[in-house]
């Protein structure tokens, strides 16, 4: 856990709209040479659990509807992302998500690292699982927000599903690689590169800023 959103082994999650926006912040309490990144569960009543290799688990159980978060640092580098999911109720399924959100010190925004989400108004089935990967999951170069400045690498993903097809337990493993520069462009811009900062090294082509 990192900053001041977590104590005493819990966190409290940012406000975010219903586009999961919540604007600029002033987080406090970043290890020198690290990032921040928010970790957060999907709402619904089952349990899920995001793993973060060497770091820990975010655990939410199935007794509360609300997303549980998680803020922790991490250095330049790959990070394995573990994430489990299990439905409670055949009849209802689940809607299995999670949002891994990256901070700026530069510009203080937030940026869209990874977004999944399966089902919506009704539960996941296992269509919604393959619609996902072919889409959302082969993002170009595993980059969701190209003014951030990590990547996705190595998607795999296993599932159970009912005799109706809802997905009833889910598996998914991916590595987040953390690059060295800070973005310095905002979330959503029009452009990510140009004008306006100092190219980098460590900088990688297809995330040009």
């Amino acid at each position: 856990m990192a900053g001041d959103r977590c104590s005493n082994g819990e966190c409290t999650c940012r406000a975010v709209d219903d586009f999961g926006r919540g604007g600029i912040s002033d987080e406090k309490g970043l290890a020198e040479g690290q990032k921040r990144f928010e970790i957060r569960t999907g709402r619904g009543l089952f349990p899920e659990e995001i793993t973060v290799d060497g770091r820990g688990t975010l655990k939410k159980t199935g007794e509360k509807v609300d997303a549980n978060c998680g803020y922790l640092d991490l250095p330049p580098g790959k990070h394995k992302i573990h994430l489990h999911a299990k439905a409670t109720s055949e009849a209802e399924g689940m809607v299995p998500a999670l949002f891994i959100n990256e901070w700026s010190a530069r510009t203080h925004d937030w940026y869209d690292t990874f977004v999944f989400k399966c089902g919506g108004n009704s539960a996941c089935l296992k269509d919604h699982m393959t619609e996902w990967n072919d889409t959302e999951g082969k993002r170009p170069r595993g980059i969701f927000d190209p003014c951030g400045s990590t990547r996705v690498e190595n998607i795999k993903w296993d599932l159970s599903h009912s005799p109706d097809v809802k997905v009833m337990e889910l598996d998914i493993d991916f590595v987040l690689e953390v690059y060295k520069f800070t973005p310095r462009f905002p979330h959503g811009g029009k452009t990510c590169k140009g004008v306006g900062g100092v190219e980098r090294e460590d900088q990688p082509q297809d995330l040009p800023q």
